[in-house]
């Protein structure tokens, strides 16, 4: 039988059949999605104890206490999960990311890289242990890597960009208002890496059509419902960005180019993507001009992001046909309490 205090969590029966489980977690689920962490807390408490080898409720506990600040616990719960599903992706994912953002890097690296072992292509997995140890680092993150990490945060992401105290999407539309003047409704945009569609209301003003791009299709349905797009596409920027030749008077990317390491590729196919005239908007995290990047202008740190130097971006905007207008340094978001800092930078594409 389920506790007597299951009923005060609002289950719908008493019975442990997995079928009312499956119900409770389902409604614990619909508590989390609206930030009601403490209610979601007490319903899977209660699951686990009348399913205390349940590895999704452990693993969705986990969540529920990060999301409180108990992380913890919450790798108490990742790991008893994995415990009973050694190949639980979804936890793998949450106890190394868990363990990075209590600073025990080793602890994560160690965390990823059981996790290949029962998944030895995993692209999080691979992505996440280059992170953390510097080693085997690409030179941009992979197509799945983003989708998957997108996909799975969609459901939170403006939620915990706001508990981040995220500017960027202000910044962008500052650097917009500054490179383009007083909105006329002409301009054809591209808001590249769209995510939630947090930039789509900043330049809705300006454009006469907007598009909005991303590989995330749970994070374009988080746009769409924004009702501020014309277009919404799934596709892999650089390459929707080659298919886009001088389609777009202004391209603007928040927070979208720290998945790309190596920039040249996508800042040439942007300058293609261009109308003469046309300017780029973006952010990047920044790197120090003396740090080590090997030679290279970005780094991989542990939060997962690439980094980019100040001279590197200078040299590869120059080299796709774009000239620098404004380059300044704030700080964009916080992360694990300290601020990051960054670079917001446009360019323009000389006349034809």
């Amino acid at each position: 039988m389920w506790p007597a205090r299951l009923a005060a969590a609002e289950a719908i029966s008493h019975n442990v059949a997995m079928a009312t489980i499956s119900e409770a977690l389902a409604m614990a689920l619909q508590h989390c999605e609206a930030g009601r962490f403490q209610a979601a807390e007490q319903i899977f408490r209660l699951i686990l104890e009348a399913e205390p080898n349940y590895a999704v409720a452990h693993n969705n506990l986990g969540n529920v206490l990060q999301e409180q600040g108990n992380l913890e616990e919450a790798v108490i719960r990742y790991r008893r999960a994995l415990e009973l599903r050694p190949d639980y992706a979804m936890a793998h994912s949450n106890l190394a990311l868990t363990l990075y953002n209590l600073g025990r890097i080793e602890e994560a690296a160690a965390a990823a890289r059981q996790w290949l072992q029962y998944a030895p292509d995993n692209p999080v997995a691979l992505h996440l242990l280059a992170a953390y140890t510097g080693q085997g680092v690409s030179a941009r993150a992979a197509d799945e890597y983003i989708k998957d990490t997108f996909n799975r945060f969609a459901g939170t992401f403006d939620r915990q960009l706001q508990r981040l105290e995220y500017h960027a999407p202000e910044m962008v539309a500052a650097a917009v208002a500054a490179a383009c003047g007083a909105p006329q409704g002409t301009m054809a945009i591209l808001d590249a890496g769209c995510g939630t569609g947090w930039c789509g209301p900043a330049l809705r003003p300006y454009a006469r059509r907007l598009t909005g791009v991303d590989l995330s299709p749970a994070m374009l349905a988080k746009a769409r419902a924004r009702q501020v797009y014309d277009d919404l596409i799934e596709r892999e920027l650089t390459v929707h960005l080659q298919a886009s030749v001088g389609r777009y008077d202004l391209v603007v990317a928040a927070d979208t180019l720290v998945y790309f390491g190596d920039l040249q590729p996508v800042l040439s196919a942007a300058a293609a993507a261009l109308r003469p005239r046309g300017f780029l908007v973006f952010t990047v995290e920044r790197a120090a001009d003396d740090d080590d990047v090997a030679g290279r202008g970005f780094v991989l740190p542990p939060h997962g992001r690439y980094c980019h130097t100040e001279s590197y971006l200078r040299a590869t905007l120059d080299a796709a046909g774009l000239s620098v207008r404004d380059m300044s340094f704030d700080f964009l978001r916080m992360e694990r309490g300290k601020p990051v800092p960054g670079i917001l930078a446009s360019a323009c594409k000389a006349d034809g």
